[in-house]
């Protein structure tokens, strides 16, 4: 298939731009193939695509020298299998599996036909923007700005995916510091590489102004006076309005939305095989996580949208002469008019029910989605001033520092948005709470228009941090709080007995975790000074309850930190006490919440900072309870839902 076939469509526009191009390089080839009389429709695509085919014309001219010609639509083949094979490789890479990136992604027939029998070039940028969003799905900002740039320049209609793109670093609370350096890169590349070409007659006829282009137009209205009314650009639009009312994003979401928009651009419009590659790499996305009824609608539209191709596309050419098409062997009756309006309707109708199931599973039964509505929520109560900094310089490593918001008592009391909705300037602290409870299940688009600012800015946050002395005491807390803890020092050392009796008054209290410091050595009490620098003289009790996860946490701890742990007491609702002892490194605190966590840089900042011994491992509960938290409460929102 590689070596023996070539497409009408490499043999009259492809290979003839190139083969011009290798008997004559210049720094504007288009201009000078224009000028030698060829098609303006040869290659409409910028210098990146150029820079691409540039190693097998690089081979062309070393076997020219010894008198050797190979044929250009061989080496254009070539060309367009280094950038399948990459995509292959990459998918691998993206979802860790060989089986599902040969099944959903190389057996496709929507890749067989376009790339190898129609000869599109588009793999090519498609695999540039995957490998862009793959560095930024690894928080590699500088090569994802590059690589978007650069899959911009080889199809413009790529451009398609950068609002995107921008919407998502800006939602992401971890990534959003990194919006003027993406920003940058992209445009800064771009400029350097088609930027030269702008004022060139030649590349603009060539790459601007092509007939392909014009059909993202061509569903439209008229508006009278000879006015029409645009609908993809309309909806495109109203696409990137919704992403950004959706107030926060990540990566899953990124990809799923995406996925969406690409493929609503390709049904609504003629598209060429070469434009269902854009969507390609979001299909394969969705097949991966997707149920079996997902996968099967995909592989039946497919498999409908090649055979319609098959039928009304131009046919291939085997071994340099041989034509092979399906004119003559199909009847007539299905070359009318009206046959093939029924065969894009057929297209359309399956690839709406396939767009919409990616809504549904994709965004709207998202997790994060869901979550995004509302940030998750920690109670806080410390016996000691320095273990309010401790806790909050532990959260503050962990968590972007716009993405957490402080909310204390008396701020509750002084805030003249609670005192006008309550009536009184003096809230009790029970009454503050009801209003938090309020204020993040408040619908703000219905709310009064003095509640918008306050309500807006924390539901913005991933995490609200709520100090209060009398937390502790209200079990109201702890149903309306995704976690309620507390943090104090034994300065006298605890008999098992002792220890005894505080994890029973543990079990009948509203905490859901608790962090006692105490002394490995019992002449060196925890003190001020040791707490606040981490010192490696602590040991950490941990009360914990409901800890489904105990044998996993109890295996990480041990092997992958290397840690004395003790599981003082447990109990039949799996609430237990762990004592921990020994020195641990940030790099195996973060090594460990990686494999407690899934989808870790979901919560965490892009630059998240994982801190040794004891406050690495407050850290590790937190982040590890915290995600528990949002697994428990998405369960209720999906049983509400159903």
């Amino acid at each position: 298939m590689l070596f023996g076939m070539s497409s009408e469509l490499q043999e009259k526009w492809f290979a003839p731009f190139l083969s011009y191009f290798a008997q004559n390089p210049s720094l504007n080839p288009w201009a000078g193939y224009l000028a030698s009389g060829g098609d303006f429709m040869s290659f409409p695509y910028g210098p990146a695509m150029l820079l691409w085919h540039l190693p097998v014309l690089l081979i062309k001219w070393t076997v020219g020298v010894f008198g050797v010609d190979l044929p250009m639509s061989i080496l254009l083949r070539l060309s367009l299998f280094f950038a399948d094979a990459g995509l292959l490789f990459l998918f691998i890479r993206f979802f860790n599996s060989i089986r599902y990136s040969l099944l959903f992604y190389w057996l496709s027939p929507l890749v067989l036909y376009a790339v190898y029998w129609h000869g599109q070039n588009d793999i090519i940028p498609v695999f540039l923007i995957a490998s862009a969003l793959y560095a930024l799905k690894k928080n590699a900002i500088v090569p994802s700005a590059a690589l978007t740039a650069l899959a911009v320049s080889a199809k413009l209609s790529i451009l398609l995916i950068y609002p995107i793109l921008l919407l998502y670093i800006i939602l992401n609370n971890r990534m959003r510091g990194s919006f003027p350096t993406f920003l940058g890169i992209t445009l800064a590349i771009f400029l350097l590489v088609q930027g030269p070409y702008f004022p060139a007659e030649g590349f603009s006829r060539m790459v601007y102004q092509t007939p392909e282009s014009r059909k993202l137009f061509l569903f439209s209205a008229s508006f009278g006076n000879g006015r029409e009314i645009y609908f993809i650009p309309i909806l495109y639009l109203g696409a990137l309005y919704a992403l950004w009312r959706a107030g926060k994003f990540n990566f899953d979401l990124l990809m799923n939305a995406s996925g969406v928009i690409f493929f609503l651009v390709v049904l609504l419009t003629p598209a060429s095989p070469g434009w269902y590659l854009w969507a390609l790499p979001f299909l394969v996305y969705h097949q991966v996580y997707s149920d079996f009824t997902g996968r099967l609608i995909t592989l039946v539209f497919s498999g409908f949208l090649v055979a319609q191709w098959l039928v009304y596309q131009p046919g291939v050419i085997m071994l340099g002469s041989f034509q092979v098409s399906l004119k003559g062997i199909i009847p007539e009756f299905v070359y009318t008019s009206h046959a093939e309006n029924l065969s894009a309707t057929l297209i359309v109708g399956l690839g709406l029910v396939l767009a919409v199931r990616m809504v549904r599973e994709g965004i709207f039964q998202n997790d994060y989605y869901r979550m995004s509505k509302t940030p998750l929520s920690l109670g806080l109560c410390a016996d000691k001033d320095f273990l309010n900094e401790f806790i909050q310089k532990a959260v503050d490593s962990i968590f972007p520092g716009n993405a957490t918001g402080i909310l204390t008592e008396s701020k509750y009391r002084t805030n003249s948005l609670y005192a006008e909705s309550t009536g009184f300037q003096n809230l009790d602290f029970l009454t503050a709470v009801r209003d938090f409870d309020r204020m993040l299940s408040q619908n703000i688009a219905q709310g009064k228009s003095r509640w918008r600012g306050v309500l807006s800015k924390y539901l913005r946050m991933d995490l609200i941090l709520v100090r209060g002395g009398k937390l502790s005491d209200s079990r109201f807390m702890r149903t309306k709080l995704d976690q309620n803890i507390a943090l104090r020092i034994d300065s006298k050392g605890k008999s098992p007995k002792t220890l005894q009796k505080d994890f029973d008054e543990f079990v009948k209290s509203s905490k859901d975790m608790i962090f006692e410091f105490a002394a490995v050595n019992p002449k060196f009490p925890p003190t001020s000074a040791s707490v606040r620098e981490n010192s490696s003289l602590l040991k950490l009790r941990v009360f914990l309850r409901n800890c489904e996860y105990y044998n996993k946490l109890m295996q990480t701890l041990i092997g992958v930190c290397a840690l004395k742990v003790d599981m003082a007491h447990f109990d039949d609702e799996m609430n237990l006490l762990l004592i921990i002892e020994g020195d641990v490194s940030g790099e195996d605190i973060q090594l460990a919440a990686g494999m407690l966590i899934q989808n870790l840089d979901d919560i965490t900042g892009v630059d998240a900072v994982w801190r040794d011994n004891v406050q690495g491992l407050v850290q590790l509960f937190l982040i590890t309870q915290l995600s528990n938290s949002r697994k428990k409460r998405n369960v209720i929102v999906n049983e509400k839902s159903a």
